[in-house]
Parts: structure tokens; sequence; C-alpha cells
């Protein structure tokens, strides 16, 4: 501020001091000069100083791990709009809508541990969050649909607690043993380096008071790796052990959807389900591919003990004008795996079907697709009682 005044000062008396000698006014710029360079030199150095004071509170920031409120925090969901016709022989052609919503949020509480909860529509089915339009306008349920511990023990390894999204790896998306909504419930621990995958995991299925509890051990391992020209190729092998389920009600409900029963309405057998995939994925035409095979097999079924898929997909809907396609064929015999758990659409939901699925979506923006499924099956064949089961979907969904 001293030195603003002085050259104020300074260039008053050079203007209104016309009369002033020549050399005197030299002397003037002179000064005028030296305080004008000194008054630039003292600005370099307060916006040094503003510049490293800025770069210590980055380093102060990432070294303790602080941050705000909003950084910490992230709310994610979706929305899905159906509309689905049902045609199934022996019963009436059945139209119905269905909405889904989730949301979650997540908070990260420092660099290697987050925690998170969700809510989703729909009822207590554990691989279904639709729900029904009608029942005269009703309110419709809500419910916990995740509620999970997130440890980053190194960068590739995570252990997560509590009620968490699935980390078992379904090549090609395929829902021959999980149905993608399921999220499972007890303790996982899941890998990935970019080359090896893989996870074990401790889940609890039924907890008895009265009777021992039936839990699964599992685990599945797989290799990722660069074959030909830029194609990536996936392979792996899964082992799903569900103790104490032969001679018990069926998970959930009591209702088999599939499997064996015995005559008191248990299950006939165990399950001990063996898994081999692989996946390859490439570029055809500028777009994504990719094709795949899903083989599983029941070491504690009895006659009809085997499950498999193999299929294919073109393009990827998510940018705006984006599409894709999609196929499988699949065949899943009654007891290859714990019906309650594999996908809730094909052939009416559980096991004892087989037949096509067809894929088709466009994304209108980045969070708004539409998407048609429809399944060309037949069910019932290991039951004595084939029938067929044709489904088609229209979807709308939305993200945020």
């Amino acid at each position: 501020m001293k030195s603003l005044a002085g050259i104020f000062l300074l260039l008053a008396g050079f203007l209104f001091q016309p009369t002033v000698a020549i050399a005197d006014s030299a002397e003037q710029i002179r000064v005028l000069r030296a305080e004008i360079e000194a008054l630039s030199q003292r600005l370099n150095q307060l916006e040094q100083t503003n510049l490293e004071t800025a770069e210590d509170l980055v380093a102060v920031k990432e070294s303790t791990g602080s941050s705000s409120w909003a950084d910490r925090i992230k709310l994610g969901g979706d929305f899905r709009f159906r509309h689905e016709r049902i045609d199934e022989d022996g019963l009436q052609t059945r139209d119905r809508q269905r909405i889904r919503a989730r949301t979650s949020v997540t908070a990260k509480l420092s660099d290697t541990v987050k925690v998170g909860i969700g809510l989703a529509s729909g009822g207590d089915n554990p691989v279904s969050t639709n729900q029904t339009l009608g029942d005269g306008g009703s309110t419709k349920d809500l419910g916990l649909d995740l509620a999970f511990f997130d440890w980053a023990a190194t960068r590739d390894l995570h252990l997560l607690g509590g009620k968490f999204k699935n980390v078992f790896y379904r090549p090609g998306k395929s829902s021959l043993i999980w149905d993608p909504d399921l999220n499972t419930e007890g303790l996982g621990l899941s890998y990935d380096s970019g080359g090896f995958f893989g996870a074990v995991t401790g889940l609890w299925v039924e907890e008895r008071s009265q009777d021992s509890d039936s839990l699964v051990f599992a685990g599945q391992a797989g290799y990722s790796t660069r074959v030909g020209d830029g194609a990536k190729l996936k392979i792996g092998a899964g082992y799903y052990d569900f103790s104490i389920a032969k001679g018990q009600e069926p998970f959930f409900d009591g209702n088999g959807r599939g499997n064996t029963l015995d005559a008191d309405g248990n299950y006939a057998f165990g399950f001990e389900e063996l898994e081999a995939f692989a996946e390859l994925g490439f570029e055809a035409a500028g777009l994504p591919a990719a094709v795949y095979l899903d083989y599983v097999k029941n070491m504690d079924g009895g006659e009809f003990d085997t499950g498999w898929g193999v299929g294919g997909k073109l393009g990827k809907a998510s940018k705006p004008g984006s599409w894709e396609i999609g196929y499988e064929y699949r065949d899943l015999e009654a007891d290859a795996v714990v019906a309650v758990f594999t996908d809730s659409d094909f052939a009416g939901g559980g096991t004892d079907g087989f037949g096509h699925i067809l894929k088709g979506g466009y994304a209108f923006t980045d969070s708004w697709v539409f998407k048609l499924t429809y399944f060309l099956n037949e069910r019932g064949e290991n039951a004595g009682n084939k029938r067929d089961f044709n489904r088609l979907q229209a979807d709308l969904s939305f993200k945020y």
C-alpha cells in the first residue's frame, strides 16, 4: 500500500507542477520506474506464494484422505418400465406392466473402505425386484436390497460382507446359474488383476433356529488374456457347494421351481455344482462383439443334473444412437442348479427348461435405453409335463 501511495504522489507531483525543472522531472521518472519495478517483483512473489499454498493444501488432502461430504458420498440408481406378454400352453395369455425402481448410497470412509445401502421395489423375492402394476393403484412394496462393506485390501483384492452384489463372473452376462438381480448374503473375497480373476464366498442361504443352517461355500477362478488381433479370451471354472439341501424344504418359499422334490416336498438331491465357461470378446464391423459358453453339472444330482448355454452378442446400447443384438440357446435340466437362484424369466423361471433367448436394444441417450427380449422356450420335460412357454418383454430403462 505504501508503494502504491508513493506512486500516486509522484504522478500527482509530475502532472500538476509543470514549472519543475527538467532535471527534477527526470529524477522523478527514475524514482517512479524503480517503484513500479519493485511493485511488480512483489506481485510475482505473492502469486508464487499463493500457488505453493494451494499445492500444499492439495498435498495435505491427498495424504490425509480428507474430503468434503459430497466427495465421499455417491448416489446411484435406475428405473425400468416393462410391458410383458406371457403365452404358456394350457393357460390364458397374460399381459402385464411392471416397474423396477432401485436406488443406492455408497460412502467412502477412507481410501480402502466403503459402505453402501440400497433400496428396491418389489417384495422379498431374492431374484426379482419387479412390481406388477394394478391392484387398484395400491401402494407398492419397497425393501432393503443392499447393505454391505467393501474393504480393498489391495488394489486387486476386495473383502465384502453383508448383502452385496454377486461377485461371481457370468460369461456373456448369462444367467444359467445366477439371476442378475440376486444380491448374495454373507462374506465374499474377490480378486481381479486384469489377468487372473476369481472369488471365494461363504454365503448364508437359510438360517434355521431348530435345525442346521444351509450355507454355500463357493469358489471361482479364471484367466483373461489377449489373443489374435485385439481379441480377448476369458476362461474359468467354478465350484458351488450348497450344504444341507437334500431333505430340506426348498429355499426361500418352499417352491421347487423345477427342482425334483421327494414325497414330503423337500429337495430330493443335494447341490454340488461344477461350472466351466469361456468368453471371447472381439470387434466385428467396428462394433464390440462376443461369443460365450457356460456349462454346469450337479455332482450330487440325479438323472437330470446338467445345464449349458451358448450365445453371442453384437454392439452395445450405451451411447446415444448405439444399438445391440444378442442370442442364446440354453438347456437347463431339473436338478442342474438351485432353481430359486437361476434366471427368473427363462422358461417361466427356475429349472427344467430349454430354448432360445433373443435380445435387442437401442440407446436414446447415455441413461435412457429401450430393450426387447423374447423367450421362445419349452418347460417341464424332465417332470413329464412338456409344454411351450413364450415370453416377450419390452423395457424402457433409465439410469442416474
